[in-house]
């Protein structure tokens, strides 16, 4: 069992500072913001990136996809920042395909002759410590004899386990490395006494000792709080544990899933299944520069979609509008509703999904929604999934190496200029190729958007 480290925390509450910025005028030193969806195959990792003059000043990496995407990721971190190291991370939630290949990429031993850690001094976000399934399941009655075959795989592969493996990681590590999430417990959200889907939840007291679970709601993560200059680009947390919108008063969401044998589950253990949503708990992100919105989600559901419509853009104006979106949970119809996108109004949004992958991602109804949408004009993907029947232009960056059975890797950037009167320039690019090796085709401008 890891050690839990104690977080380093500013006096305003956002954590250790960045290196020291020289601040400058935004006429003599242009920015320019990048936002890179990494090709991780079924899963996600996503890279933000401000240049100012050509050199990367702040970055941030969220989720790092599956162990095995390690080197992959490793590597196209260490090509983008060019010599600077990783500023920040953040594990949206604790499924297998955001946070294992972060937790590889922190398992960088101090005594390796060959160390070259991009996480060397990075701060990293996370939900904070998940709740640990019962691993004495065997105990249950026969029915629940499909969670008890489960037994031998849960450590390993419930948010539990996953935690504690991205906490084993930060331990074995370099000290320079800060868990900035380290006090949270994320056990328990919330307590309730019936099975009805329509009961209000009531939210337990903050467990003696650590911080509450919306500790990170409202927090700047890309600068720890600190831009260099007012108006430089910013990566703000307004989701976490169920919880969305204002930190003085958030809003809390959730959906019951209801089970069978709730009541035999509730009398041998104190959490419920449906309290383990670990989807619903993810990280959401708004990136902004100047007028332009960019919003990822991790694994995000519906009924937190609905509060982020109410919180972003309640009046589905355009002044407010959201003008990018990476689809919550690969495209997933568990999310990703027509309200979302009325409310939202993206111009382009962007699917991270696997080929051909076993979920059926994206998913029909997500599909429709977007075919549905008057605002969406394009879509991109980092693969064309298991669906490719939509009308609307649908840009493949990586597939299947046009049937002669490669895959071929598609990575999705997304750039905005700044401009004399704010970023105006809006231009989504792709870069293939086999980019762990080094080898790829020159980034290819697909569209350009203005604000």
């Amino acid at each position: 069992m890891s050690t839990t480290k104690k977080r380093k925390v500013n006096p305003n509450g956002q954590g250790a500072p960045p290196k020291k910025i020289v601040r400058g005028s935004t006429t003599t030193t242009p920015w320019r913001l990048e936002i890179h969806h990494i090709d991780v195959d079924q899963g996600d990792s996503t890279l933000v990136v401000a240049h100012k003059n050509n050199k990367v000043e702040g970055s941030l990496l969220i989720d790092g996809g599956l162990h095995k995407m390690k080197p992959r990721i490793d590597k196209y971190v260490k090509q983008v920042l060019n010599g600077e190291k990783l500023g920040a991370l953040v594990v949206t939630h604790w499924d297998a395909d955001h946070a294992d290949g972060i937790s590889a990429l922190l398992d960088v031993k101090p005594s390796d002759p060959t160390l070259d850690d991009v996480c060397s001094i990075v701060r990293a976000y996370d939900l904070g410590d998940a709740p640990a399934w019962p691993l004495d399941l065997v105990k249950l009655p026969g029915k629940n004899a499909a969670l008890t075959r489960q037994k031998s795989t849960l450590k390993k592969y419930t948010s539990h386990g996953i935690c504690e493996d991205y906490k084993d990681a930060f331990d074995a590590a370099l000290t320079a490395r800060t868990r900035m999430t380290a006090v949270v417990d994320a056990v328990m959200l919330a307590h309730y006494t019936g099975f009805k889907d329509s009961e209000v939840p009531t939210v337990p007291p903050v467990p003696t000792g650590t911080d509450p679970t919306t500790w990170l709601l409202g927090m700047e993560l890309l600068w720890a709080g600190n831009p260099p200059y007012p108006h430089a680009p910013t990566v703000k947390c307004i989701t976490v544990n169920k919880w969305v919108g204002d930190p003085r008063a958030p809003v809390f969401t959730d959906r019951r899933k209801v089970a069978k044998d709730m009541d035999i589950w509730d009398r041998a253990y104190p959490i419920r299944p449906s309290e383990l949503n670990d989807n619903a708990q993810s990280i959401g992100l708004l990136v902004e520069f100047g007028s332009f919105r960019y919003f990822l989600g991790g694994d995000l559901e519906v009924e937190q979609e609905k509060a982020l419509c109410a919180y972003l853009n309640p009046n589905k104006t355009l002044t407010n509008r959201i003008h990018g979106v990476k689809l919550n949970h690969h495209g997933s119809s568990a999310a990703n509703s027509a309200e979302f996108f009325n409310h939202f109004r993206p111009e382009f949004v962007v699917i991270s999904v696997g080929l051909n992958n076993s979920y059926g991602l994206p998913g029909t109804l997500a599909i429709q929604n977007i075919e549905q949408s008057q605002d969406i004009s394009r879509v991109y993907s980092t693969s064309s999934g298991a669906r490719t029947a939509q009308t609307k232009p649908h840009i493949v960056s990586g597939d299947d190496g046009k049937g002669q059975g490669t895959r071929i890797l598609g990575h999705v950037i997304v750039g905005v200029d700044e401009h004399p009167l704010g970023p105006i320039p809006i231009d989504v690019t792709f870069r293939t190729g086999n980019f762990i090796q080094g080898t790829q085709t020159p980034d290819v401008a697909v569209h350009k958007y203005n604000l």
